[in-house]
């Protein structure tokens, strides 16, 4: 299972994320001259949970996915960062195609602006609790 693609389902499927930033949200790192404002999401980490019950067939996960939020003005990346919160906190069920028992938002990044591409740049991260067979 990856959890980045059930984060990835949820923004995708949000409506108020998708007027924001409308197609572009891409994996790990923006492709180079993307329009702002832009999403980036990647799998920070994963850890394995002692099973329950060995014989089920399934391990439980829990993965760290952040979701960086990039614009041209400040109060761009905090309207995206507000609608990524809402679409994906509190989340479960089957969500893409993957059993969620739960989704969490985890910690929220510092305020950054890279001077050079004069964007201001924030992340979110999400705690997803997931079977993986």
């Amino acid at each position: 299972m990856r959890a980045e693609h059930v984060i990835y389902t949820l923004i995708t499927g949000a409506a108020p994320v998708t007027a924001l930033i409308g197609s572009r949200i891409y994996p790990s790192r923006l492709p180079q001259n993307t329009a702002m404002p832009a999403i980036a999401y990647q799998l920070i980490s994963g850890v394995e949970l002692d099973p329950i019950d060995a014989q089920a067939g399934y391990q439980i996960m829990r993965s760290r996915v952040q979701v960086t939020a990039m614009g041209k003005n400040y109060s761009d990346v905090k309207n995206i960062l507000e609608a990524v919160r809402i679409a994906c906190n509190y989340k479960s069920g089957l969500i893409g195609g993957y059993q969620v028992l739960s989704i969490t938002r985890d910690s929220i990044g510092p305020d950054l602006r890279d001077d050079d591409l004069s964007i201001y740049i924030q992340s979110i991260d999400f705690m997803v609790m997931h079977y993986e067979t």
